[in-house]
């Protein structure tokens, strides 16, 4: 474990260190592309994942979280696959960081942007920002996330007209 988040990671955590801040970089590559399969792999099966909004917290395990992204990753897939079908979400993560690790779990978090954009609509504007923060594990020599908060400043836009789904509801 690292006395500092600034010391230097020692020679034998490199590798996992590099790891991890792969994750945090793929997540939101993996959710601008529409990839459910591969963001769903990014979370252990036992994860819990925390959503923050100011009107509530909404804490769900893997699979109710997949079932209520569903359709709004095959959006994310749609709009990038046709730009001109409708206003596409931009996931922008900074300042990642890994605030404690050891051997087999790590304390990461980074910084989140929302960004709307459209080729035919309104020039890109932010829909919201906030943090992610959370527990990593090490299984089978893979770095997967544990506990997962994502803390928004406000409600993001809906993605869609009509209602969400019912597995969703942060997505109201």
């Amino acid at each position: 474990m690292n006395a500092h988040p600034a010391e230097v990671p020692s020679s034998a955590q490199l590798p996992d260190r590099l790891a991890i801040l792969n994750l945090l970089g793929i997540y939101s590559a993996y959710a601008n592309d529409g990839d459910l399969d591969g963001w769903g792999s990014l979370f252990a099966d036992d994860a819990i994942f925390e959503i923050h909004l100011p009107d509530g917290t909404y804490p769900v395990d893997k699979a109710t979280l997949l079932a209520g992204e569903k359709h709004i990753f095959q959006l994310y897939r749609d709009r990038k696959a046709n730009p001109a079908s409708g206003e596409r979400r931009l996931f922008l993560f900074s300042n990642p960081y890994v605030a404690r690790q050891d051997i087999s779990d790590a304390d990461v978090g980074v910084t989140m942007t929302l960004v709307r954009t459209s080729p035919d609509g309104p020039h890109p504007h932010i829909e919201a920002t906030g943090t992610y923060t959370g527990t990593l594990v090490k299984r089978e020599n893979i770095w997967l996330i544990h506990r997962w908060r994502v803390q928004t400043d406000r409600t993001p836009e809906p993605m869609q007209d009509g209602p969400a789904h019912p597995d969703a509801a942060w997505e109201n």
